[in-house]
């Protein structure tokens, strides 16, 4: 087959930019600093001592910057097994496409971060505790720890926010902290 082709159909790769020419700034979640990550398995700590609620939102908090993994793929997934320095999970859809079919995953959370919580044992604890009592596997991670219900996003991003901002000595930077920065954690 002989289709004649217009040279102006065919995609071209993008000019060089000038150096000259001003950079626009694409703005981005930021990382979280290491030093906020080690601040929140403290007040963990102290949450799961008194049997907090929001304990639960931390886990998940530390779970995305520790294991990389997104909100959406936690909220997707359901704990199968504990190891000695891992939780093991599937997300039963995952994010690419096999015959239109996004196929499951399995993937694993460390338990404990750098100052030693053993945060993945308090998840896997609560989350079986109300597994057992809802009669079948929970098919979310995050959840609202005093009745096992599903936390959405926005949710759970607000109760890390105002955890944040009760412990930075400048509560100001707590207001951008999205779930992507913490999967930005581990890259940076």
């Amino acid at each position: 087959m002989r289709a004649p082709i217009e040279m102006e159909d065919v995609p071209r790769p993008p000019q060089k930019v000038g150096t000259d020419l001003p950079i626009k700034e694409v703005e981005q979640a930021p990382a979280l600093p290491p030093v906020h990550l080690f601040q929140l398995e403290h007040v963990l700590a102290a949450m799961i001592r008194g049997g907090a609620w929001e304990a639960i939102v931390l886990c998940i908090a530390l779970t995305l910057a520790y294991s990389v993994m997104s909100f959406v793929h936690v909220q997707r997934s359901c704990l199968t097994h504990i190891g000695e320095l891992v939780v093991w999970a599937r997300a039963y859809r995952g994010k690419s496409k096999k015959d239109g079919v996004r196929l499951p995953f399995r993937w694993a959370l460390v338990r404990s971060g750098p100052i030693g919580v053993d945060f993945g044992k308090h998840l896997y604890d609560r989350w079986t505790y109300f597994s057992k009592k809802f009669g079948a596997p929970l098919q979310y991670l995050c959840f609202d720890d005093s009745n096992g219900t599903m936390l959405e996003q926005s949710h759970f991003i607000g109760v890390v926010q105002r955890v944040l901002k009760e412990y930075l000595p400048d509560p100001e930077p707590a207001k951008m902290i999205t779930t992507y920065s913490f999967r930005r954690y581990a890259p940076t």
